[in-house]
């Protein structure tokens, strides 16, 4: 562990990948002094556009801070240039990512002219969205995403979402359908359309839930009666975005669907968003079932058949969340 450790950044809307770099700095210092960008700084470098005053910022990280136990080993600087304090301390080491590594190499070239021994250079990797791209503040600011890097729907694309994105199967057709995909891979999206699937005799291989419908609340787990053998597992996604987590949970059941592993996937939010990873990363050949509300004013059971011309397709409205 270094004695002392710099950093800097603007630190806005106190993020994931801020935590970790914060987390980082102190596993490696005892003592850590953070250069807390200054309005003049933002004004220049990052044209001041709804980046939030210094004063908010700053009590922002100071409450993290507190609530992290490591106020105390902290010292809060205006950075005024992109060097601060570096240039001039006793400082041992400072933590970057790759967008500002190339300011630790000007501020080592300048501690060597003052006949300061260089600091070392501590490389911390930028945490990644959901979409592997950078969890940064300006894209939360766009709303692209949240403060966790989950993926944020855009508003223009809530009415493309409320037309079907399979056939839409009512009366008898809803029967007729779910017994001839019985051998076939089945995922169901939401609890009555799993409800629906059970009636049949039919187990999904995947079952995603939030024990709600319409937004109202819908029964419980056990009322659903999954069987035994499925493998419960439970987070957090929506309203409104899709949560990383939960594509993970679709994405290593993708991975293990041959070995016939099911899996009950409930959601403390809301599922519906769920559908999208789920026709994405389903198996060629299986089938996606999911409610089609009354709100929507064609009520029934949507049978999405994946192949892929369709994974294509609904990979094109993923790609509309970023």
């Amino acid at each position: 562990m270094y004695a002392h450790v710099v950093l800097g950044g603007t630190f806005d809307g106190l993020h994931k990948g801020h935590v970790t770099f914060l987390k980082r700095a102190f596993e490696e210092g005892e003592l850590v002094t953070i250069g807390l960008t200054s309005e003049a700084y933002v004004r220049r470098f990052k044209n001041g556009k709804g980046v939030s005053p210094f004063s908010r910022r700053y009590q922002a990280l100071t409450r993290f801070l507190r609530n992290a136990g490591v106020a105390s080993r902290t010292t809060i600087v205006p950075l005024d240039n992109r060097w601060g304090p570096a240039v001039l301390g006793q400082f041992d080491a400072i933590l970057v990512t790759h967008d500002n590594a190339k300011t630790a190499d000007e501020i080592n070239l300048i501690r060597k002219e003052r006949g300061l021994p260089p600091l070392f250079i501590i490389s911390v990797p930028l945490v990644p969205a959901r979409d592997f791209r950078e969890l940064s503040s300006t894209r939360i600011r766009l709303n692209e995403i949240d403060r966790n890097g989950d993926l944020i729907m855009p508003d223009n694309l809530r009415g493309e979402l409320k037309n079907p994105l399979g056939r839409l199967l009512t009366g008898e057709a809803i029967a007729s359908d779910i017994k001839g995909n019985r051998d076939n891979i089945i995922i169901t999206v939401g609890d009555i359309a799993t409800e629906t699937v059970f009636s049949f005799g039919v187990k999904p291989a995947l079952a995603v839930i939030d024990l709600r419908v319409e937004r109202k609340p819908y029964g419980s787990f056990e009322a659903l009666k999954f069987p035994k053998q499925y493998e419960i597992v439970q987070l957090t996604s929506g309203p409104g975005y899709v949560a990383k987590d939960a594509v993970k949970v679709i994405v290593d059941w993708s991975k293990t669907v041959r070995s016939r592993r099911r899996v009950a996937l409930i959601v403390d939010g809301e599922e519906d968003l769920l559908t999208i990873p789920a026709i994405v990363y389903a198996p060629l050949g299986s089938v996606v079932y999911y409610g089609n509300p009354p709100s929507t004013g064609r009520p029934g059971l949507v049978a999405v058949d994946v192949t892929k011309r369709k994974k294509s397709e609904i990979e094109k409205l993923l790609e509309k969340f970023v």
